[in-house]
């Protein structure tokens, strides 16, 4: 999604292929809370993620593999959760970003 009205959080520490090696040694709450940071300068921003768990589908399926565990890790984290709260981030949904589009 390109819009001048929404930013897009780039996460450019999630490569594809993404090897295992690599997504262990990935520290995902820092780069969150970096991008985090550098959203702040606009009214809107959204970021895509892979927040969730493995099973033996996805290792079939993907190479984001560990890493969805470690966006899971990261985006309920304390210092995640209290960033968003100390900045007075207000979370939204789809619906949401639709209606901002018009």
């Amino acid at each position: 999604m390109r819009n001048d009205k929404i930013h897009m959080v780039p996460c450019d520490w999630t490569p594809k292929p993404f090897s295992i090696e690599k997504q262990f040694e990935t520290n995902v709450e820092d780069n969150l809370y970096n991008a985090l940071t550098n959203c702040l300068n606009h009214e809107y921003a959204y970021f895509i993620c892979h927040c969730g768990y493995v099973d033996s589908d996805l290792l079939s399926e993907s190479t984001y593999t560990i890493i969805r565990c470690k966006d899971l890790a990261a985006a309920t984290s304390d210092k995640i959760k209290n960033f968003i709260r100390d900045n007075e981030i207000e979370l939204i949904n789809y619906n949401k970003i639709k209606e901002i589009l018009g």
